[in-house]
């Protein structure tokens, strides 16, 4: 896929396959998320997340939020507190967005903190009932190439 093609994906399993692909290969992009639409990328490619930048002209030192599917896979990432917890039982997913200090073994970013939100829109997750099924396939599978 050329830097400038555009492609406009249905809101179905073909639609939502065709979004993971392209993630999975490095690509970008437009979701809808509880308070904008967003470019996303797989927050664990660095050449992907590096095109985010380039796309939005957005400069280096100001991060990007990682938008997790629960508590648990940002645990993975960063040093969980019993507030984040409270936080996060309360809020998620949603539009709250929780920074916290970076785990020393995570390799996720150079940064010293990680901005992570469990969003409830979105691929993959999609406002139809037969998504359901499909968010699950694609967490699951997001989750076993983790571990």
């Amino acid at each position: 896929m050329s830097p400038l093609e555009t492609e406009h994906l249905a809101p179905d399993h073909a639609g939502v396959a065709r979004a993971a692909a392209l993630l999975n290969a490095g690509g970008l992009i437009a979701m809808p998320t509880e308070t904008v639409y967003g470019l996303a990328a797989d927050a664990r490619n660095d050449l992907a997340v590096a095109r985010i930048f380039e796309a939005k002209g957005r400069p280096r030192f100001n991060p990007l939020i990682v938008h997790v599917a629960d508590a648990e896979a940002a645990k993975r990432y960063v040093i969980w507190s019993d507030l984040a917890d409270q936080l996060a039982q309360a809020f998620w997913p949603g539009a709250l967005t929780l920074v916290l200090p970076l785990r020393e073994d995570s390799a996720a970013t150079s940064e010293r903190t990680f901005a992570s939100r469990a969003c409830d829109r979105g691929p993959p997750k999609l406002q139809t009932r037969e998504s359901t099924a499909i968010q699950r396939e694609v967490v699951r599978r997001d989750r076993d190439r983790i571990t």
